[in-house]
């Protein structure tokens, strides 16, 4: 029996034998109150026992928990400004670097490229190639062509 069977047969029976519990144990249980216990040869499964589990207190939850998003900036983001510098620039390489040292993210970027009037496409470094080719590439090509 594959690793993967095992685990579908044993969520079967977990969730056969949860829908024979009360909503009260089931509370219970979410909430950390309630223990379940294996007995190893029983035909029937044990019932839910409540014990006096530990409760983590909330001040300890609240250190512990980590922040999966970034906070909030307290400026509003202007890409307009970003194209004013961008726009300055006159090599490839210094509007690359313009970008990184403001450590957009990819929503920023993609206000950037609609600023440009286009619609952003693909990932962020799809999109910061986007911008660099549109406000610099694009002028050094028709520089090229004026010339030619």
């Amino acid at each position: 029996m594959t690793d993967l069977a095992l685990f579908v047969q044993l969520q079967a029976r977990v969730a056969a034998f949860l829908a024979e519990q009360s909503v009260d144990q089931l509370k219970a249980l979410a909430a950390g109150t309630a223990t379940l216990t294996i007995v190893g040869g029983a035909s029937v499964p044990p019932p839910i026992a409540v014990a006096d589990a530990p409760t983590i207190p909330p001040q300890v939850a609240r250190k512990t928990a980590k922040a999966t998003r970034r906070p909030a900036s307290k400026t509003a983001f202007d890409a307009e400004a970003v194209v004013a510098k961008l726009r300055d620039c006159e090599e490839v390489d210094q509007a690359t670097a313009l970008l990184a040292e403001h450590k957009l993210t990819l929503s920023e970027l993609k206000d950037v490229v609609r600023a440009l009037d286009l619609t952003p496409k693909g990932r962020k470094d799809d999109v910061m190639r986007q911008i660099v080719n549109q406000t610099v590439g694009a002028r050094r090509k028709y520089d090229g062509l004026r010339a030619g």
